[in-house]
């Protein structure tokens, strides 16, 4: 049974669009132009590559050994606040990987990654983001009170064009039942604590991602202001949720849950977590 997840989707965007994205559900895109849609075709050719050269330097080298151990401390406070789990429980569940030989004292290397593989790229949009509202909560636990799986997501930003982390960026992140906004560290660094997102007719479970440069805190522990330089979406593996699905929380859903292939706005450039 599946109690918990950590997300470690260390997210390393590359974050060079051009255009003004809009994340109204209502919106309507001006149709791109074939100067856009050259600068499209570039980037998906070459994101890969930028993030891999900026993984080969020493300062990303050094970023993804810092990031590592900053990820590895957040784990062991997860790991601390639910120790209160009597032991039972603990010792009969079972966490699926492909990583072998974890333990509580496995580096952090080996958990996180210190290849100079690409993790993932976010693309420029694929689909407008839905049900985006401004104005939400400054907070990092956007569980409130709702059932399901927790999940802990940690999401990195790096800049292909200078190989440094991007930090002061609004990261506003939702799914079913959830939504809420964090600021990028020094690091490039944004961590939320939720539940597995449930699903809805029409669409698989995924997260929600906006990233907006140059806001300002409001007293209202809200931010206003920036620009929008990123709209986008994180999937997960299908067995992964095939699985969450079982669990009570989730199969008291009665709307058709739809797969990852026959999602109606995933594109062929979506990343799962």
């Amino acid at each position: 049974m599946i109690k918990s997840l950590v997300v470690s989707c260390v997210a390393l965007a590359a974050l060079v669009v051009h255009d003004t994205i809009a994340v109204h559900p209502i919106a309507q895109r001006a149709p791109r132009t074939e100067s856009e849609i050259a600068d499209r075709q570039r980037f998906l050719r070459y994101r890969q590559r930028l993030l891999a050269a900026c993984s080969n330097s020493d300062a990303g080298r050094e970023l993804r050994e810092q990031s590592n151990h900053l990820i590895a401390a957040k784990l062991e406070e997860l790991r601390a606040s639910r120790r209160r789990l009597d032991a039972v429980t603990v010792l009969t569940t079972t966490h699926k990987t492909n990583l072998t030989d974890v333990s509580v004292n496995t580096y952090p290397e080996y958990l996180f990654g210190d290849d100079d593989s690409v993790k993932c790229v976010l693309a420029p949009e694929t689909t407008q983001t839905s049900f985006y509202v401004k104005g939400e909560l400054y907070r990092q636990d956007i569980t409130e009170d709702q059932a399901g799986v927790s999940l802990s997501t940690e999401l990195q930003f790096i800049d292909v064009n200078t190989c440094t982390p991007v930090s002061d960026l609004w990261i506003d992140l939702w799914h079913a039942n959830a939504a809420g906004v964090y600021s990028t560290d020094s690091y490039g660094l944004a961590g939320f604590t939720s539940i597995f997102p449930g699903h809805y007719e029409g669409r698989a479970p995924h997260i929600d991602i906006v990233a907006t440069y140059g806001g300002t805190y409001q007293n209202n522990n809200t931010y206003a202001g920036g620009s929008t330089i990123h709209a986008g979406e994180l999937f997960f593996d299908q067995d992964l949720i095939t699985e969450t699905e079982n669990i009570s929380a989730y199969a008291s859903n009665d709307q058709n849950l739809t797969l990852n292939k026959f999602d109606e706005a995933r594109g062929g450039d979506s990343f799962r977590v």
